[in-house]
């Protein structure tokens, strides 16, 4: 078994909000859709990330599997400035759960919602000083 993330699929109530979050509000390029209507590829720099609408991947694995959201943080690789990525996607609208602070382990992290209610962090490494 491969030991590398290739795809986050990510279910969805909000199909076209969600489609529209990751698509143009995040500015994610779209590789493949089917049925514009239950799912789309996303390519991000090391995978794959997908929506899949409910009903769908209900019929695909189902009902009884398929768990509300919230389970799960999703992490983007490091910004090189969170505090400008914060102020750049807080001005397309995202609301955040929790704007940047820097962690007492030296992480600076903030976190935000997309339309289903995955959590979605963006985060960037600071130096400490000893």
């Amino acid at each position: 078994m491969q030991r590398n993330l290739e795809w986050i699929i990510l279910v969805t109530d909000n199909y076209e909000k969600s489609r529209d979050f990751y698509g143009k509000i995040l500015e994610l390029e779209i590789v493949r859709e089917v049925q514009k209507d239950y799912f789309t590829q996303f390519k991000m720099e090391n995978c794959f990330l997908a929506i899949y609408g409910r009903k769908e991947m209900e019929k695909l694995v189902g009902k009884k599997f398929i768990n509300s959201s919230g389970g799960a943080i999703y992490t983007f690789k490091e910004s090189e400035n969170i505090d400008s990525e914060y102020i750049n996607l807080k001005s397309k609208g995202i609301i955040f759960i929790k704007e940047p602070v820097t962690q007492s382990w030296g992480q600076r992290t903030a976190y935000f919602l997309d339309p289903d209610e995955h959590i979605w962090e963006i985060q960037e490494w600071k130096r400490q000083e000893l």
